[in-house]
């Protein structure tokens, strides 16, 4: 009587926005060159150039997982609005290893078609994953940084045991079934979005 549905696509929606957002458009890394030519002016920030603002968007699904391909097709529609914060998106396919990476401009039906073709049905491991974004974070510190991590999974992993692999500074969101994201799931960093 009291159950109440949450609505999934708007929350992933504005956590999406939220986490490729960046705060600021100016940066005190260097200082406004028009300012050079007054003598004893004061220091101004310079604006940040658009390319530089935006990143890496990841989105890695867990194989193994009871996600419907319609819950993956409205994630992906939801995604694919906020392409304007991003300048491009890597999805990954996982189970207990990597089955396959592709590199995307957008979230287009190209990378949603991708996204909803099953490589494998083996169980599920995060290790790996988090493994190649910390080395995607290494090779990638000046340009193509990623700006966020969409992780749609079951959650029934061992995420907690190797989520510090991944630097706290990027922003997590894990799309799971609601049966999923209880109790047990509390000490795993990010947002938790369910499923319903």
């Amino acid at each position: 009587l009291f159950h109440v549905k949450i609505d999934w696509n708007k929350i992933l929606r504005n956590s999406l926005i939220t986490a490729l957002e960046k705060d600021g458009l100016f940066s005190w890394a260097k200082p406004r060159t028009s300012m050079f030519a007054l003598n004893d002016s004061i220091y101004l920030p310079s604006q940040i150039e658009t390319n530089s603002l935006y990143g890496t968007l990841i989105v890695a699904r867990d194989e193994s997982g009871s996600i419907s391909d319609v819950d993956c097709r409205k994630a992906a529609s939801i995604i694919s609005e906020a392409k304007e914060y991003y300048k491009q998106i890597i999805v990954l396919k996982h189970d207990t290893k990597i089955t396959s990476i592709k590199e995307f401009n957008e979230m287009n039906d190209d990378a949603i078609q991708y996204l909803l073709i099953r490589d494998s049905f083996g169980g599920t491991s995060h290790k790996e994953i988090f493994e190649w974004i910390n080395d995607y974070c290494k090779k990638h510190q000046d340009e193509n940084k990623i700006s966020c991590c969409i992780f749609i999974t079951d959650m029934i992993s061992d995420i907690e045991d190797y989520q510090d692999i991944i630097s706290n500074e990027i922003p997590i969101i894990y799309l799971s079934n609601k049966s999923n994201i209880d109790d047990s799931s509390s000490k795993i960093k990010g947002i938790k979005i369910p499923i319903e």
